[in-house]
């Protein structure tokens, strides 16, 4: 619609145009032929007076047979002089009005300007001369022809026509009238070529669209056909091109939406232009953050990435945002050589970061606790080699040698089983008979709870749960072995097995409410000393957790109605 309205301005201005110019240019050349048929008759008349002239005795005579409207004077051709002029001769029986111009023509009169004049030069010269002044005041064309009468005398023969200008001021009326005739016929036969111009191009952007582009059966200018054809090709191209980039873009949304790591791109102007679900959930976006710079100033972290990417170089920083440990890192992004965005990655690191302390105190621990058994079997292994050891107490160094490489040897199986536990994500499971494990369990610890003066007692009836029978025994053995170390002498401990659940009940020191938050923690121990003398690794508790989150089962630890402590495992529904 556009084309068509500009195509039909642009004929209307063509046509008004157009005729405007012919018509002024039509006036101009009839003005033109009158000035012509005006000088040409101006010069015969001025002849024929010159002629007159010669049978006359006087002006007067003379002046009886000039025609209406010439001014007529007759000059000397020595000086200039006046010698007659016809306005003069008869300004006494004209009005009042016409006297006094005259009089004032008659004043106003200069001889030297006069011989000056180009048409009296020329009749001095070559016996005739004419010219032509415009008087724009009065709108008046004043033609002079001058010629000589005799030797001494020069003719001098004016008259005046209506100016080109006040030939265009009349024609103003007929002038807008044709013009708005122009005007309106000029709209309707553009409305019409315009339709009809356009409609074949019309008929080429329908077909543009359509699946098949097919020119046969209809009139279409042949210049466009390539033109079309180009743009119907570059069309199928960009449906392609577009497909395929929704494709991807689906693609990549697809896996921006289910990655743990946090995506925002920032553009020039640091308005969040992509943000993943994980990024939102970090930063708690809001859909109207996603269109504003101002989010970046409720996080200066984020900020502070952004602004340094901004610069071209990359930032990376670990941060706290709601309760998480963040690694924020920042890049920029070039395109063309020319910096077109910043993308920050957002990582959670809160359970690498406990994961990496717990590793640190764990390092630390097992060089704590290898040092001291290993410090004892040093020194005591030194003093026999010495020879400081009297012979009565190297049975007892070796007794000591003994006990300390037995817990040594302790503490690394439990570093080992521990190390295999980390390195687990799945293990191989099958149906187990909790109540088979426990009675086995009672049957090897029987010895070390009657050294004890302990009572090992099972209650419950045969459960079958899902899980890796080593682990799962591994898992009783140690609760109930604890269960007997820490227990009183004539104490019990008692092995409930009910449905899914396992407990482990003790009647012995207890577990104060301080410790039992850190009960699971790797070479944690509620009397240090007591547990040494005890010979426990500090682990045993810690391998039994991993082994509880291996099954994916829940354990409890809480006080013993009867005294001591109690263990719960419960475990998952078998699939």
């Amino acid at each position: 619609m556009a084309m068509e309205r500009r195509i039909t301005y642009n004929l209307i201005l063509i046509g008004v145009i157009a005729s405007v110019i012919a018509m002024l240019s039509t006036a101009f050349a009839f003005q033109k032929r009158i000035e012509r048929k005006i000088q040409e008759t101006l010069a015969v008349n001025s002849e024929m007076m010159c002629n007159i002239y010669t049978f006359v005795r006087n002006y007067e005579e003379l002046n009886n047979y000039v025609p209406q409207g010439y001014h007529i004077q007759v000059i000397d051709s020595n000086n200039g002089q006046l010698l007659y002029d016809n306005w003069l001769a008869t300004a006494e029986t004209d009005t009042e009005d016409k006297y006094k111009e005259y009089q004032e023509l008659l004043e106003s009169y200069d001889p030297v300007e006069t011989l000056q004049r180009p048409e009296v030069v020329h009749a001095l010269s070559f016996g005739e001369g004419s010219a032509r002044t415009h008087r724009l005041s009065s709108m008046l064309d004043e033609y002079y022809y001058a010629i000589r009468l005799t030797p001494q005398k020069i003719l001098l023969v004016r008259t005046a026509e209506s100016s080109l200008l006040a030939w265009y001021v009349s024609m103003l009326p007929t002038l807008f009238i044709n013009l708005a005739i122009i005007l309106i016929g000029s709209y309707l036969l553009s409305v019409i070529a315009t339709k009809r111009m356009v409609a074949p191009i019309n008929r080429l952007s329908q077909r543009i669209n359509n699946e098949t582009l097919d020119f046969d059966g209809d009139m279409v200018y042949p210049e466009l056909v390539p033109f079309v054809s180009e743009i119907y090709m570059q069309r199928l191209r960009n449906s392609r091109r577009i497909s395929e980039l929704a494709e991807e873009k689906n693609k990549l949304t697809a896996i921006m939406k289910d990655m743990s790591e946090g995506i925002i791109v920032f553009d020039r102007s640091r308005k969040i232009i992509l943000a993943n679900d994980m990024a939102q959930t970090f930063f708690s976006l809001r859909p109207e953050d996603l269109d504003t710079p101002h989010y970046l100033t409720n996080h200066p972290t984020l900020k502070s990435c952004v602004d340094t990417a901004m610069r071209g170089c990359s930032k990376m920083i670990v941060t706290e945002i709601g309760g998480r440990q963040l690694q924020i890192t920042a890049d920029p992004i070039y395109s063309d050589q020319t910096q077109t965005a910043v993308v920050c990655s957002v990582r959670d690191i809160t359970e690498q970061m406990a994961i990496d302390k717990i590793q640190q105190e764990f390092s630390a621990n097992v060089s704590h606790e290898l040092k001291t058994p290993l410090s004892s079997i040093s020194g005591y292994a030194e003093m026999i080699e010495a020879g400081i050891a009297q012979p009565q107490d190297i049975t007892k160094f070796a007794k000591i040698i003994r006990k300390e490489s037995g817990r040594l040897l302790s503490l690394i199986n439990d570093i080992i089983k521990l190390s295999k536990l980390d390195e687990s994500a799945q293990i191989e499971t099958e149906p187990v008979d909790l109540l088979e494990l426990a009675e086995e369990t009672v049957d090897v610890l029987t010895l070390n709870a009657q050294k004890k003066k302990v009572q090992l007692l099972i209650d419950g009836e045969s459960s079958v749960v899902i899980g890796a029978r080593e682990l799962l025994l591994e898992l009783i053995y140690n609760l109930t072995d604890n269960a007997i170390k820490y227990n009183r002498e004539n104490g019990s401990v008692t092995l409930h097995i009910h449905g899914r659940t396992l407990q482990v009940a003790d009647t012995g020191i207890g577990i104060p409410d301080s410790a039992k938050p850190h009960i699971f923690d790797r070479f944690f121990r509620v009397e240090k000393s007591r547990s040494k003398e005890m010979g426990g690794t500090g682990l045993g508790l810690a391998i039994v957790w991993h082994i509880v989150e291996l099954h994916n089962a829940k354990i409890f630890v809480e006080d013993n109605p009867g005294g001591g402590a109690q263990f719960t495992v419960i475990f998952p529904p078998n699939k």
